[in-house]
């Protein structure tokens, strides 16, 4: 029986073995059912979902919009092509292979908390020294030019370096160092400079510095450094009792003891109550009281009256004695000459008594002169044919007279 191909009352068949179906509409709705077939399905579009996870023959597919690409097998080669996705590329290990990974992200999260650099080829460490600096470089720009910097490893120096105007050249980082800001904690070595904020804790060991760089200082109110003691390991103390004036050049303290050198600036003393010994100087102040041990005078011209000024006996004058054998001349002046002179015609004219009475000499042994009695005189010269007594020598014999007198 001949049908006719357009057989619009169908509206369900049987399980078609054999042949094929070829559609010129757009869709074929199998509903519920399922189209299974050993040969080919060829048509524009599949509108469906494949139940069968091998597709062996699937080469090449379209933009996948939606959805997870899960691979159980070892890479996924999307050739020149890139993976675009919204979601999470989520695998074992993932290895990037290539000359420059970009990551253009606005944030950046790594839960790894170590992250190496400069590892060996596919991870693990180096079997020999690269010569190349590990660390790493920021870029900034300063408002005229942009800029990198360095924070890492400098292999040539061995040590932790931070370049703020960094160059690079082969993986080697050139150019100066720069200031980090930051509480330092454990041995600081080198050089350093600028204002430090506190520094805590003590140093295991240290150099005593030889010499430490001072500023002349402006202040007209400085503090001296004090120590509690000459030696030791001592804080530093000042106390607002002892300040200095660079204005000035003074010293400024409540009280000072011990002995003092130099020049007193301060003319007046007004709290010095006794000196010691003043044995050179001009004394150019006022007149010292005589109660304190002064003159109170000005000058020393006629100041000390003989007898008002001074006590026990003193000589005013020397004048002649009565029947005294001398004569004295210019006695009374305050600058006067005085002479004294022997006169022999001013002594009393009276008898000798040879007995008793006696004469002066100039003493042989010296030049004092000496007094000794006429008797005794008599009695030294005495000798042959003369006899002493009394003052008077006596002869004999020889037709001398008998006696005579030496007066």
């Amino acid at each position: 029986m001949n049908v006719d191909a357009a057989q619009t009352q169908i509206t369900s068949v049987g399980a078609l073995d054999a042949g094929s179906i070829t559609s010129g509409f757009g869709t074929i709705d199998t509903g519920s059912s399922d189209i299974t077939t050993t040969g080919a399905v060829t048509g524009g579009t599949l509108v469906g979902t494949l139940t069968t996870a091998a597709q062996t023959n699937i080469t090449s597919v379209g933009a996948l919009n939606g959805g997870s690409i899960t691979s159980g097998f070892g890479t996924i080669d999307t050739g020149s092509s890139n993976i675009t996705t919204t979601g999470t590329v989520s695998a074992g290990n993932l290895t990037v292979t290539g000359t420059t990974t970009t990551v253009n992200s606005t944030v950046l999260t790594v839960v790894d908390p170590i992250i190496h650099l400069q590892t060996a080829s596919g991870g693990g460490n180096l079997s020999a020294d690269t010569n190349k600096d590990v660390g790493l470089m920021m870029e900034y720009h300063n408002g005229s030019a942009a800029k990198q910097a360095f924070l890492g490893w400098d292999d040539s120096a061995a040590k932790l370096t931070f370049v703020p105007d960094a160059t690079l050249s082969s993986e080697v980082v050139s150019g100066s160092v720069g200031t980090i800001v930051a509480n330092l904690e454990g041995n600081v070595t080198g050089n350093t400079s600028g204002s430090s904020g506190s520094t805590t804790g003590n140093a295991a060991t240290a150099t005593l510095a030889a010499t430490v760089t001072v500023v002349d200082s402006t202040d007209t109110t400085s503090f001296v450094a004090l120590f509690d003691s000459a030696t030791g390991d001592l804080a530093v103390k000042t106390d607002a009792g002892l300040s200095y004036n660079s204005g000035t050049g003074m010293l400024t303290a409540t009280g000072f003891t011990g002995p003092l050198t130099g020049t007193l600036q301060t003319a007046s003393q007004t709290n010095i109550t006794a000196v010691g010994t003043i044995t050179t100087g001009v004394w150019e102040g006022t007149t010292v009281a005589v109660g304190q041990g002064g003159t109170g005078a000005t000058t020393l011209d006629n100041l000390i009256t003989l007898g008002d000024h001074t006590t026990g006996n003193y000589v005013a004058t020397i004048a002649n004695a009565t029947n005294g054998g001398t004569t004295i001349a210019n006695s009374g002046a305050e600058t006067a000459a005085v002479t004294v002179a022997l006169n022999f015609n001013d002594l009393t004219d009276t008898a000798v008594n040879v007995a008793t009475d006696s004469i002066t000499f100039l003493d042989a042994d010296g030049t004092a002169s000496r007094r000794d009695t006429i008797a005794d005189f008599v009695a030294a010269i005495a000798g042959a044919n003369l006899t002493a007594s009394s003052g008077q020598l006596a002869a004999s014999g020889g037709g001398v007279p008998n006696a005579f007198f030496f007066a």
